[in-house]
């Protein structure tokens, strides 16, 4: 789903998939998701990610990485996407996530679409 400007000021009638209204601060927050903040909500998940022991040895088996070389890509954009993309594919994980950081699920994917494209 694309996410439009004028989202924000019908924010107390819009939903997202017919599912939740967004209030008028959630709507700006989410339309107003620029490529920084992307990237740091992709590093606080990596960083949730790493104090999940048997989580994060799932993401480095999947990704085929050991624990210094996710180290050294949490820089990449690339990288970010695919950390973003581990925790959007487990429901509960993404909810806890999102519990944890006091985040909205749907910031998660925005802040992929921003990072990597459709």
């Amino acid at each position: 789903m694309r996410f439009r400007r004028g989202m924000a000021r019908r924010a107390g009638a819009a939903k997202i998939g017919g599912v939740n209204e967004l209030t008028d601060e959630m709507a700006r927050s989410l339309t107003s998701m620029n490529s920084d903040r992307a990237a740091t909500l992709a590093l606080e998940a990596l960083a949730f990610l790493a104090v999940r022991q048997e989580t994060f040895e799932r993401f480095a088996d999947l990704s085929g990485l050991d624990p210094a070389t996710v180290s050294a890509r949490a820089a990449e954009v690339e990288f970010l996407v695919s950390v973003l993309d581990f925790i959007l594919a487990d429901e509960q994980l993404l909810l806890d996530f999102c519990e944890n950081g006091s985040s909205d699920p749907r910031a998660l994917h925005v802040a992929r679409h921003v990072l990597g494209g459709p």
